[in-house]
């Protein structure tokens, strides 16, 4: 809820690099609640992750709008209606590896998690599910695609949250940025390709520390 209002009143030059920076939270919260912290080699894996994901969206490299992130942070309301968005991803995320640690088994753990989600959401929104009721049905392929996907999404990351730190975990799925990066130079054309291209070296290179 709250990322989705700064989202609406945010610059996409600005999503990609500040959302980079909510790796932060969630090595914060996975160091307080589950002891975990990162190798040295680790950091230097999510810093160039956090980098590459950075690139990936500014305008250019110059100075004024490498900084314009940081500057959003100050000046722009709607970025701190980020920082909400950011804890509770960072607490879900710790509370994903508890959960799947504690059911000994990421499938049940990751089906449990899926159904309650929906039960809660549709207890919450049921009035604008059955006012759209019409819309839903016209869609509903393009839901159940949508919808396999993040359980995909989701039963690999409870499957690493197995082996690995979460803030590792988190880092790796950052790699969905290279679609963004293959897509918009590949397909569309999009400007930027030298710029897109180093960002995308840089999310390689870190997950391949985070993986060695």
């Amino acid at each position: 809820m709250f990322d989705a209002k700064a989202l609406r009143a945010l610059d996409v030059s600005l999503i990609l690099p500040i959302y980079s920076l909510g790796l932060v939270f969630t090595g914060v919260a996975a160091w307080l609640v589950l002891g975990e912290v990162p190798t040295p080699l680790g950091l230097a894996g999510v810093a160039l992750i956090v980098g590459g994901v950075y690139l990936v969206e500014l305008r250019s490299l110059s100075p004024r709008d490498a900084l314009l992130p940081f500057r959003a942070l100050f000046s722009n309301r709607a970025v701190w209606l980020l920082l909400p968005a950011f804890a509770l991803y960072s607490v879900s995320s710790v509370l994903d590896k508890v959960g799947v640690l504690s059911s000994g088994s990421p499938v049940v753990y990751n089906v449990m998690n899926h159904c309650v989600g929906m039960a809660l959401f549709t207890l919450v929104f049921w009035k604008r599910i059955f006012a759209h009721r019409g819309a839903i049905r016209a869609n509903i392929g393009t839901f159940a695609a949508l919808g396999t996907i993040n359980v995909g999404f989701s039963l690999m990351s409870v499957f690493m949250y197995q082996t690995m730190d979460v803030l590792y975990v988190a880092a790796l799925l950052q790699l969905s940025v290279l679609f963004n990066v293959v897509g918009g130079c590949v397909l569309f054309k999009e400007e930027g390709l030298a710029r897109k291209l180093a960002a995308g070296t840089l999310i390689v290179a870190g997950s391949a520390l985070l993986l060695a």
